[in-house]
């Protein structure tokens, strides 16, 4: 849930972005599958990050040399593409890096907006918050943050302090990208 933040300020190095994403994963989830989802997903991060497609992003994640069993079997070429037509009754949203990664992929992959992918992974139950978070980073990155309903913005908790905080993120990242 926390890197995000790491590929959308290191974009333009994807390889120290990965690296970074990988000593963040070791201080809390040093599990060799928390590790390679968070390098795999930074790296997507950094592809839309430059302005690149959804086509695009998938293919890094094709060409990540997974090493965990789990995830070489679930982001195997022909899963990985096939994940845009996956019936959400085979999605799991149980907490397991490998399925929170799976489903906020899937939603990513299977809607066209920023709100059609946030309800399917939240309404996948269960573990709906990583997952929810999970696929937000992904999808703010691509859609932007004028693609969130105005509806839900307007009732969120907290605004002013969350507005402030993302507000000082982007500054940051704009900064990072002018270098």
């Amino acid at each position: 849930m926390r890197i995000a933040p790491i590929g959308a300020r290191l974009w333009r190095d994807p390889a120290v972005a990965v690296d970074a994403a990988r000593d963040n994963s070791r201080t809390t989830h040093p599990a060799s599958a928390c590790i390679e989802a968070c390098q795999a997903f930074t790296e997507m991060i950094c592809v839309l990050m430059s302005g690149q497609n959804k086509a695009s992003a998938l293919q890094k994640l094709v060409a990540f040399q997974f090493t965990h069993p789990a995830l070489k079997e679930k982001f195997t070429r022909s899963r990985a593409l096939n994940l845009r037509n996956k019936d959400n009754s085979k999605i799991v949203s149980s907490g397991w890096v490998v399925h929170t990664l799976e489903a906020a992929l899937w939603g990513f992959f299977a809607y066209d907006t920023w709100e059609e992918g946030a309800l399917a992974v939240v309404n996948l139950g269960e573990d709906s918050d990583t997952v929810g978070a999970v696929y937000g980073a992904l999808a703010g990155v691509y859609y932007g943050y004028e693609a969130i309903p105005e509806r839900w913005v307007s009732r969120m908790q907290n605004a002013e302090p969350i507005k402030d905080i993302a507000t000082n993120f982007a500054t940051v990242v704009s900064q990072a990208s002018e270098k």
